[in-house]
């Protein structure tokens, strides 16, 4: 049960959903609370309700705080509040911006084809996951969701799944492998190595800052990258990948990416700094050879990185207002029973 949520949280961090359908399902749930549906903000033409407002914040809430709601008496709080609302945001504008995608397509989020789809997908998760509602619904609380929440992000991945189909049906996304070598060649993809200090829970912030300035300082006057990387590196990508990971644009990490990218191959960057921790890049020249062996999995992120970009440029011309009751939120609405450590 545990994995299936984590899989679908780390998902939901880059999509999600809406109002509440009609569910044709043979099982009965407890209804949203009239709170839970009041609309919180507007993007573009949809109404978002706070009950997915509040998924999202919990979510990026967690990650700062840790599940210590004594974190929020600092008083950094009211900083730590807009920047969890920020990411919520800016998250929940891409969600939208794939149901505003779709629709170009007669893809309908609300269309009865897809509900019947998630109804089924419900029940299959309560009977073979879960063994019953009173289960299901414990699951849903434990990671700040109720029925409706979950039964759109199913939603979510129905509408991604078939407007993924319709955008290479109609080609705006190839999924040949010539389509990939022109990728390469134009510079998509860029292959790094790191050292990566990262920022454990309870780490000194400061110091591991201060490790990873002393770890480049090492690179710059020519230790050897790999031996920097065995002594200091807490990546496991660069165990699997000893010569360098190969990605393309809007795969990974922004701050890592955004700086790999623009290095010259054998560049070294600056310490840089993201959510997981610090990063020393060295950007390396990619292996035609493996390219070659490589084709149908660069080629699978290759298309995956088309497909998000689409709705990322989407999601810009949807603007995101705030309703009334946003205004009136504070801490004590976010008050709800969930997990706190990884089970």
């Amino acid at each position: 049960m545990n994995k299936i949520f984590r899989r679908i949280v780390s998902l939901l961090l880059v999509s999600l959903s809406m109002s509440t359908l009609s569910c044709g399902s043979k099982y009965s749930f407890p209804k949203s609370t009239d709170a839970e549906l009041e609309t919180v903000l507007y993007i573009g033409d949809y109404e978002v309700p706070f009950e997915q407002y509040r998924y999202f914040f919990m979510n990026f809430k967690s990650a700062v705080d840790g599940g210590d709601d004594a974190y929020w008496n600092d008083a950094d709080a009211a900083e730590s509040f807009a920047s969890i609302d920020a990411d919520t945001k800016s998250s929940l504008r891409r969600c939208y911006a794939a149901f505003s995608l779709a629709d170009d397509y007669g893809i309908k989020y609300d269309g009865k084809d897809i509900a019947r789809t998630v109804d089924g997908e419900v029940e299959e998760y309560i009977e073979n996951e879960f063994g019953g509602v009173d289960a299901y619904t414990s699951g849903l609380t434990e990671n700040y969701m109720n029925h409706s929440v979950f039964r759109f992000v199913l939603t979510q991945f129905e509408v991604e799944s078939q407007l993924y189909s319709a955008l290479v049906d109609d080609g705006k996304i190839r999924t040949d492998g010539e389509a990939v070598l022109e990728a390469v060649k134009n510079g998509e993809f860029c292959c790094a190595k790191q050292v990566l200090i990262k920022n454990d829970v309870g780490d000194d912030v400061e110091e591991n800052r201060r490790l990873a300035e002393q770890v480049l300082g090492q690179a710059r006057i020519g230790v050897d990258f790999d031996e920097l990387i065995a002594q200091y590196g807490e990546d496991p990508e660069m165990i699997v990948n000893p010569t360098g990971r190969y990605f393309t644009r809007g795969e990974l990490i922004e701050e890592f990416e955004t700086a790999a990218f623009a290095l010259e191959v054998g560049g070294i960057s600056d310490v840089v700094e993201s959510p997981v921790g610090f990063h020393i890049i060295l950007r390396c020249e990619i292996d035609d050879g493996y390219v070659s062996e490589n084709l149908a999995t660069l080629g699978e992120s290759y298309v995956t990185s088309v497909f998000w970009r689409m709705i990322d440029e989407r999601a810009e011309t949807l603007d995101v207002r705030t309703a009334p009751a946003w205004d009136r939120l504070t801490m004590a609405d976010f008050a709800y029973d969930a997990k706190t450590d990884e089970k």
